[in-house]
């Protein structure tokens, strides 16, 4: 950055190439000495006090292992921000712009794509940066983390090594064509500002244009428009004058305003059109591979582990499990799609040609019989249940097995661990009559849950399992009744000392203002809300009989099923919710068509 001393160095008889090495492999070298002195210190003193065992170890050398591949890459990126620009503080911001290009630019896609396509899946955007240095290695310890093992990361510490090989071959060849005239000045070689600059501007209309319509939020995108006009001005004329250290450039150069502008223009009308068609592609049946389909009910209802039993999101779960293969069906339902409905899903469409399509969307409820081939189909109950797969059952009962129980939701009741295999038995028989007209129609009527206790080396890890029985699952049942239990009924009237019941009177909401006001909203159904406490035993039979308790899912039930105006709250005889014997949920909701009749007119607001 300074002339006096570029004129020094230029004038010692040493060839561009040494100098550039030794500079360069002298700033490797201030980091990696002292690095290296502390990290074999730690090691030695972790040795003597007996903390340095295999798994230790190994995680020491991987930890090393990923520092120094992220140093050189980010040491290399910082090189060529350093070789391409001419004064400091320029250079920082060429660096920082280095390492978010890709991450801004990939969340951008992901807000574009989210705001103008309907069918758009979050699923089918990763957000983290490939080309870039601190992304390999947040990349690498997400796959060290799910492996178990430091040799998943290994193809990530490769491409870290040749990224850090291509940045140190470009700022050799950036030094080697450098100008010495460039010290001082904003960019060092005048042919990149334009394109800088253009590469700069686009992505920041983009997200001001977006910023814009997220705060206006107006369907005629005009505000937004005139906010990504305004930003390729204001951020041309701004660049423009970094570039030439002198306010009046601010009107320089444009026909590269004109090129900005129209970049983002392009851009806008790819998105606000579909000029890609992303809304209108539909599979091609010849074409497809398998189809995972991700249902919103099993993306936040279930628990996914592997052999370790890691846990495992619902996405990489699916997608390791063979997909279905009903291609009739799925295209079918594809075809009829919506963004309205009552049944939401996600497919990822594996084409042979080894591409993944996402899309999200919304069908009928009226789509049964389709619904019910993808539902219910051998491949789809196999990847949605755990049970399903022979290894990972092994693994799990090998650990301590806590809890396994049978509960109604309000109570629960031990079962014998002898009883295990007969159970995963009766209810993998119960999933083949599994499909959408059983879920939609059947009102859970129990749950089996156990929990397996895996000791770890610094302390133990707990994964609890649940499984819900349907009025359909006839072994299941039989099982239970088998050992003296019921799924007949949620809960015991005898055990029960009164219900206190919450009429939220949605019907008296306050109206949507238009201008969010929704603490008014709610102060509106804290006002009109009604509470009363029942305790004759007929009522409380009644009420008994309408009870669903909150526990229980109510996701694949038809709209209006389940009443959304009632709260209650189930108060046991002689304080059972703090004794041993109860574990189960005092807190419910009412079936819509068994609420009594008088329940409306005892909690009526007056």
């Amino acid at each position: 950055y300074s002339k006096k001393k570029v004129d020094f160095y230029h004038s010692v008889p040493v060839k561009k190439s040494r100098r550039f090495a030794v500079i360069y492999l002298n700033g490797i070298f201030i980091f990696l000495l002292p690095y290296m002195a502390c990290f074999l210190l730690a090691i030695l003193l972790a040795g003597l006090n007996g903390a340095m065992g295999g798994d230790n170890a190994s995680a020491a050398l991987t930890g090393l292992l990923r520092t120094v591949m992220l140093f050189l890459g980010t040491y290399g990126l910082a090189a060529v921000a350093v070789m391409m620009t001419g004064n400091l503080v320029i250079t920082a911001f060429a660096v920082t712009v280095f390492m978010v290009y890709e991450f801004v630019l990939r969340l951008l896609l992901h807000s574009y794509c989210g705001h103008f396509y309907k069918y758009f899946s979050v699923e089918s955007v990763n957000t983290v940066p490939f080309f870039s240095p601190i992304g390999q290695m947040v990349i690498s310890v997400d796959r060290m983390g799910k492996a178990s093992s430091w040799s998943a990361a290994i193809p990530n510490f490769l491409l870290a090594a040749v990224m850090a090989i291509v940045f140190a071959w470009l700022s050799w060849f950036c030094y080697k064509i450098r100008p010495a005239e460039a010290t001082g000045k904003a960019m060092a070689f005048p042919k990149t500002k334009g394109i800088v600059k253009i590469l700069l501007v686009i992505p920041f209309s983009l997200g001001t244009g977006m910023l814009v319509q997220d705060l206006i939020g107006e369907t005629p995108y005009g505000m937004m428009i005139f906010g990504m006009a305004l930003a390729v001005v204001v951020g041309s004329c701004v660049i423009e004058v970094i570039y030439e250290a002198d306010i009046r450039a601010i009107f320089h150069k444009k026909y590269q305003i004109l090129a900005a502008g129209g970049g983002v223009a392009l851009i806008f009308l790819t998105f606000s059109c579909d000029l890609l068609g992303f809304d209108r592609w539909e599979p091609d049946p010849d074409k497809l591979e398998d189809t995972v389909v991700l249902f919103m009910g099993d993306m936040y209802g279930a628990a996914y582990l592997d052999t370790d039993l890691n846990s495992v999101n619902n996405k990489e779960h699916f997608l390791a499990k063979p997909g279905i293969r009903d291609h009739e069906a799925i295209c079918e339902l594809s075809a009829r799609r919506s963004e309205e409905g009552e049944v939401w899903c996600t497919m990822a469409y594996r084409m042979k040609s080894g591409r993944v399509v996402w899309r999200n969307f919304a069908l009928s409820g009226e789509e049964e019989e389709l619904l019910n081939r993808v539902v219910g189909s051998r491949e789809y109950r196999e990847a949605q249940c755990l049970l399903f797969d022979e290894e990972i059952y092994e693994v799990i009962k090998k650990q301590e097995i806590t809890d396994f129980c049978f509960s109604t939701g309000f109570w629960k009741e031990n079962l014998p661990l002898s009883d295990m295999d007969v159970f995963r038995e009766a209810y993998l028989k119960d999933l083949e009559k599994r499909d959408y007209s059983m879920l939609k129609k059947e009102f859970v009527c129990g749950k089996i849950s156990f929990s397996a206790v895996k000791e770890m080396e610094d302390g133990y890890m707990d994964r609890t399992f649940w499984y819900e029985i349907y009025p359909s699952y006839t072994n299941t049942l039989a099982f239970l009744e088998e050992r003296g239990l019921s799924g007949d009924g949620y809960l015991d009237v005898d055990m029960v000392e009164s219900i206190t019941v919450k009429n939220r009177h949605t019907e008296m909401y306050a109206p949507e203002t238009g201008n969010g006001d929704m603490a008014a909203a709610m102060a509106d159904v804290k006002n009109y809300a009604v509470t009363k406490v029942f305790n004759d035993a007929e009522q409380i039979r009644e009420l008994a009989d309408a009870l669903y308790p909150n526990e229980f899912d109510t996701y694949w039930m038809q709209e209006g099923a389940i009443s959304e105006d009632y709260e209650v709250t189930v108060q046991y005889k002689n304080g059972l919710t703090d004794s041993s014997y109860y574990r189960g949920n005092e807190y419910a909701r009412l079936i819509a068509d068994r609420i009594p009749a008088w329940l409306e007119r005892e909690t009526a607001y007056e």
